[in-house]
């Protein structure tokens, strides 16, 4: 829910700031604390997930980080921070390679503000170049200190 106790509304606009779950510390770059492009690939269903931050505090969208990693059974898994992009860096990606990559709600009952990322190319290599430009216009967002 969002601050106000509504869902987000179902429309996903083009300025709209998304958040990648940063649950692999070597998604991380150490050397500039940018994100690797790993994070941004997608498992094989090629829906990527990302979090809407429209309506979030900061203090509810690193909550909602933490229930992602907890709910991830995988070993080494925890929960870093988030790498935050707009969609319409994800769409001008799409756009430069001739494809449609777009952004769906898809909201969980443990995150009503969950969407995914389609649209995906079948060949892993061109999937890595899209996840590239990604990683290329997002911002790491560590989790405060404390």
């Amino acid at each position: 829910m969002t601050e106000t106790g509504k869902s987000p509304p179902s429309s996903i606009w083009p300025d709209e700031l998304l958040a990648r779950f940063v649950t692999n510390k070597d998604w991380i770059l150490v050397k500039d604390q940018t994100i690797d492009y790993e994070a941004f690939m997608p498992p094989r269903d090629l829906q990527l997930s990302v979090t809407r931050h429209i309506g979030l505090s900061e203090p509810q969208l690193m909550q909602i980080g933490r229930q992602v990693a907890e709910e991830v059974k995988r070993p080494n898994v925890g929960f870093f921070g988030r790498a935050d992009l707009r969609v319409e860096n994800i769409v001008a990606a799409a756009v430069n390679m001739q494809r449609l990559l777009k952004v769906e709600s898809a909201p969980l009952p443990s995150n009503p503000h969950h969407a995914h990322v389609v649209g995906w190319p079948a060949d892993r290599p061109s999937r890595r170049l899209f996840a590239m430009d990604m990683a290329k216009t997002a911002r790491f967002v560590p989790l405060p200190v404390g």
